[in-house]
């Protein structure tokens, strides 16, 4: 078999529509090597050159994607004086809500369009910020406008995305799951 047939996935979150394909090919880079490298050690320092190609991919290709549902429904729940949301507001939504809202806060609202219901967005936990956004959507591409207010937190979404997949696959080969940025190989 060819080298991207030499593994089929099946049962693992390789294929979750919410990722993108960088970070899906990454995930399965990292699975791959450490079960081709057969050493600890190997598959440590792969693991954690896949964290730093992963801590220089764009806000667009670390972004989770949903639709977004019940939008109104939300918004109306939603204190925009404290940033408070409605109790059971979805994480995707509230991130549509806050990009929606930083749009405003920056007045260049009507120069990309708001989330409502309905719309395919991306999302990311960001680091902490002016605005207090604990995560921020957008669609397709982030407003260069926002990326010097809030951020993404790589190291969160990295723990988020790609942790859990890949330690299943550390696990059965009987390997504790590198910490990040903390581990010497």
């Amino acid at each position: 078999p060819k080298d991207d047939e030499m593994f089929e996935y099946k049962g693992i979150e390789v294929a979750k529509a919410i990722l993108s394909k960088e970070v899906k090919s990454l995930i399965k880079n990292i699975i791959e090597s450490a079960i081709l490298a057969k050493e600890r050690k190997k598959a440590i320092k792969l693991f954690h050159d896949a964290y730093e190609n992963y801590c220089n991919m764009t806000p667009e290709e670390i972004a989770s994607r949903k639709k977004v549902n019940n939008y109104e429904k939300y918004k109306s729940d939603y204190n925009g004086d404290n940033g408070e949301f409605g109790k059971g507001t979805p994480h995707h939504v509230k991130s549509s809500i806050n990009f929606n809202e930083a749009l405003k806060k920056l007045n260049i609202d009507s120069k990309y369009p708001l989330i409502q219901n309905g719309t395919k967005m991306k999302h990311f936990y960001c680091k902490k910020n002016a605005y207090g956004y604990e995560s921020i959507g957008f669609i397709d591409q982030y407003p260069k406008e926002l990326l010097n207010v809030v951020i993404p937190n790589y190291k969160y979404m990295f723990e988020k995305n790609v942790i859990p997949v890949v330690s299943k696959i550390f696990q059965i080969i009987g390997w504790p799951i590198p910490a990040i940025g903390c581990e010497e190989y």
